[in-house]
């Protein structure tokens, strides 16, 4: 999170939050399609890093952005979502893999 943070400094926020977002959508797609364990887990690690890039920029986005008195709120907000994620992503990735195979998890992120 901290590379990516450094990384937007040099290039800008936009197109670094546009870099972790393709990474993270083309290498979930190679995950779908992965063919080995080897495959999934470097295909996994890349994806990794581009939603890091994306949680971080979001984040750093969002607090400059946002006025002074209203940082509190958006926490907040960026807080509940992180929070709800985390609880209904695995729920619903378990629905999913129950009635289908497991690679239609990386196709729906």
């Amino acid at each position: 999170m901290i590379i990516w943070s450094k990384i937007s400094d040099i290039i800008g926020r936009k197109a670094a939050l546009i870099t972790a977002t393709t990474l993270f959508t083309i290498f979930s797609g190679a995950c779908g399609g992965a063919n080995t364990m080897d495959q999934l887990i470097i295909f996994r690690v890349f994806q990794g890093i581009g939603a890091s890039g994306g949680a971080a920029l979001t984040m750093l986005i969002t607090y400059e952005i946002v006025p002074p008195e209203k940082i509190p709120l958006y926490g907040t907000f960026m807080s509940v979502s992180i929070s709800m994620a985390t609880v209904i992503g695995p729920l619903l990735g378990g629905g999913i893999v129950s009635g289908t195979i497991w690679r239609w998890v990386f196709y729906f992120k």
